[in-house]
């Protein structure tokens, strides 16, 4: 591990990344918003991620290839949502592959960015994502129900009316939670991204495409010929089922 740490700053953030010049400025623009950061060249230290100490993951997927034997860094990511699912995760990626996205997000990533973003624009959705944590989803045993399907908000399992569970991320049970609240609404896009990512981060339209995408996936849900959720052309989507 080759990392900077600052021991008196909270929160503690890991930025597992290359060592490359846009990192360090990365590094530097969140120190100055009052996050201690340790930066790690090690796909490695992935796994410390979830213990007290740190309370979000920066990843760039590029670091170094691994040794012979070991896990890279996407498997690490994935074992680290099976472990740790509240854990916000942001992919830096480079890639204007649409299916490129989706991997990440389906392995756990609460947000994907391009590594040339500002880091006043990642410093903002560092913000939102531990914002969202702080205010948190209720640690509660409530169990929501919905047409044979339930969602349980501690855990955020969804369960399919045959006794599948399937985990859902942050981001995933944030918008189920919001098309539940709102059932039969056409909900633009721009306020399913407030409501489901955080107000106040802008985010680009296919970013929230991606995310019903892959909620679509979870819920059996087959977009030519959608039971829950169906888009609504010029404005956004609408969730079909009544509310929970």
């Amino acid at each position: 591990m080759n990392p900077t740490a600052f021991a008196h700053t909270a929160p503690h953030l890991l930025m597992v990344a290359p060592d490359r010049p846009g990192h360090h400025a990365l590094r530097r623009q969140l120190e100055s918003a009052g996050h201690g950061v340790r930066l790690s060249h090690d796909p490695q230290d992935i796994d410390r991620v979830g213990r007290p100490d740190w309370r979000l993951l920066l990843l760039d997927p590029c670091v170094d290839p691994p040794r012979r034997g070991e896990l890279d860094a996407w498997w690490r990511l994935r074992r680290l949502r099976e472990l740790h699912r509240r854990v916000p995760v942001i992919v830096l990626q480079v890639s204007s592959d649409a299916a490129d996205r989706v991997v990440a997000l389906e392995l756990g990533a609460d947000a994907v960015l391009d590594p040339g973003a500002s880091p006043r624009e990642v410093q903002a959705h560092v913000t939102a994502l531990l914002r969202r944590e702080e205010v948190g989803t209720p640690v509660t045993h409530d169990i929501l129900r919905f047409r044979g399907w339930s969602l349980e908000a501690a855990t955020r399992t969804l369960c399919t009316p045959t006794g599948l569970e399937i985990t859902l991320s942050h981001a995933e049970y944030r918008l189920l939670r919001t098309f539940l609240d709102h059932p039969r609404s056409a909900l633009p896009r721009q306020t399913l991204i407030d409501l489901a990512r955080g107000a106040g981060v802008d985010q680009l339209d296919r970013n929230i495409d991606l995310l019903v995408s892959r909620l679509r996936h979870k819920l059996q849900d087959d977009p030519r010929s959608p039971r829950w959720i169906r888009t609504v052309r010029g404005v956004g989507y609408l969730f079909e089922a009544d509310g929970a």
